[in-house]
């Protein structure tokens, strides 16, 4: 019996919903070409056109032959229907090249490759994982390990990044044995061919079906793919309806992490203006007749623009661009990358209850005036209201390697307590401002010099001596929010909750305690 020999594949799920072949592939797209091998197996390839890289003409200044070095690529994607249990089909895209690229990302099973790898490896066999931080700026980020580590051993916060993708080494003489990656797509070297796929396949489903990864990853459930088409469909109308009032629970922002140095800027069409980020403004102004259904965000196109000439380098749907969040008759969404997950109510309830239990200051806060031109001079008008209050909002203490400065609070009081000062702009702005206070009292609590430094600044506003303080008596962290909520709480979304939460918990590991209070806007 011939050996078969390894081959490196992509491999997707499909949708059990999707059964049009013109729904996985574009069918109709420039230079792709159709392979019929039977009824269960349709071979779809595109070689693009040859190419000549622009720094061979644009460095060398034809000094050498472009001719000689033009480059091409090619893209394959096999979709193969599979019975994966008694009358029972599914249809999987095994792609290889740039074949990923051919495969509609709407019609794929989210997080399949990532299930595959959590429930065929051991818990300490990890090498790299990639995360989005839920709750913030969607910041994306990825770790590897020199060698199998645990998940523990990765800068991994369950309560704040959704995982998105992992890379592990496979169990010996299993189906899924050496390096396999595993996120929306199944990466993997294995010894399959076009006589064995199916039973691979097969065997492959069954993995994933399992649910022995709840074992050691049992919290990447507390959120979950929303897979109801029609809630999907409410939840895409609240996401324009937001996008239209210019909410900032929802906002547009680049889907994976990408080399910023090899980037002009973006564009909403082939040509026209570049800009610098994806911003929601710029966006829709660019949608013809205005943003009237979520379907034209995945009609529309964002580019990317190359550093190194103006050609496009990636581009993405506009709705896989949006994050944010949304609550729907009291159950708690977001959307990542266009995909809309539900939060596990008893950890939507933890982290409302850990909040509303949460003290409120006892400092009396003024009321935000109409005619203030902002927080700086909230802070200066704040500072006046007591002999007991000293401002330090734009006071930056140097501190550390390459001139980097931190803000030690807004406004500091006379029996140590930080008070940090934010008007409320949506999950980012929150999450920025709770990290703030953060830093200030971990370098005041760990670092001497750090006090020291901010001692000096502090003797150049006060001559008193009443304001200097030690890491002992710096013991309270005050979050002062700016909001048109009348409540002595302010109402913040679930994710700048969930970013109080990871916040608060550090704080008070540390003996400081934590209080928030609302600043009214004055009607």
């Amino acid at each position: 019996m011939t050996k078969v020999k390894k081959t490196k594949v992509s491999i997707f799920l499909i949708k059990e919903t999707v059964a049009k072949i013109g729904d996985i592939i574009d069918v109709d797209r420039n230079g792709l070409q159709r392979f019929e091998f039977d009824e269960q197996n349709t071979l779809f390839i595109r070689k693009n056109a040859d190419k000549t890289p622009e720094w061979v003409v644009d460095f060398f200044k034809g000094k050498i032959d472009s001719d000689n070095w033009q480059t091409s690529s090619i893209s394959a994607a096999l979709v193969t229907s599979v019975e994966v249990a008694a009358n029972a089909m599914r249809i999987f895209v095994v792609t290889f090249g740039y074949g990923r690229f051919l495969v509609s990302g709407d019609s794929i099973e989210r997080r399949f490759g990532l299930k595959c790898v959590l429930n065929s490896v051991n818990s300490d066999a990890l090498r790299q994982i990639k995360k989005t931080q839920i709750s913030g700026n969607a910041r994306k980020s990825s770790e590897q390990m020199p060698r199998k580590s645990p998940i523990t051993e990765f800068s991994l916060d369950y309560e704040q990044d959704l995982l998105e993708g992992v890379t592990a080494i496979g169990k010996k003489d299993s189906l899924l044995s050496g390096t396999i990656s595993g996120g929306d797509a199944l990466s993997v070297t294995a010894s399959i061919d076009i006589d064995n796929v199916s039973d691979y396949l097969k065997r492959l489903y069954s993995i994933y079906r399992s649910t022995t990864y709840q074992e050691h990853f049992s919290w990447i459930d507390h959120i979950f793919p929303v897979k109801d088409a029609s809630l999907i469909e409410e939840l895409n109308s609240a996401a324009v309806e937001s996008l239209n009032r210019n909410d900032e629970c929802v906002w547009f922002s680049i889907p994976e992490v990408i080399e910023w140095e090899n980037i002009a800027g973006f564009r909403y069409a082939h040509t026209g203006d570049t800009f610098d980020d994806i911003l929601a403004r710029d966006l829709l102004a660019t949608i013809r007749g205005g943003l009237r259904d979520f379907q034209q965000l995945k009609a529309k196109r964002v580019y990317a623009i190359s550093s190194s000439g103006d050609e496009i380098v990636n581009s993405w749907a506009a709705s896989h661009c949006l994050y944010g969040e949304l609550q729907l008759r009291s159950a708690q969404y977001c959307i990542s990358d266009g995909l809309w997950y539900q939060i596990d109510k008893s950890y939507t309830d933890a982290i409302k209850s850990d909040y509303e239990k949460t003290p409120i200051t006892s400092i009396p806060l003024l009321d935000y005036q109409k005619d203030c031109k902002g927080e700086g001079e909230y802070n200066n008008q704040l500072a006046k209201s007591s002999d007991s209050y000293l401002l330090m909002d734009q006071r930056l203490v140097a501190f550390g390697g390459g001139g980097s400065s931190i803000e030690l609070c807004d406004v500091l009081t006379d029996d140590g307590r930080f008070i940090h000062v934010k008007r409320y702009g949506g999950s980012k702005v929150m999450s920025h401002l709770f990290n703030q206070g953060l830093v200030s009292m971990e370098l005041i609590k760990s670092e001497p010099n750090f006090v020291s430094k901010a001692n000096e600044e502090i003797a150049q506003i006060d001559s008193s001596g009443r304001f200097l303080f030690s890491k002992e008596q710096a013991n309270e962290i005050v979050f002062a929010i700016v909001t048109k909520n009348e409540s002595e709480l302010p109402n913040i979304p679930f994710f700048s909750k969930v970013a109080f939460h990871h916040v608060k918990k550090r704080l008070l590991s540390m003996d400081v305690a934590v209080s928030i209070g609302a600043i009214h806007e004055a009607p």
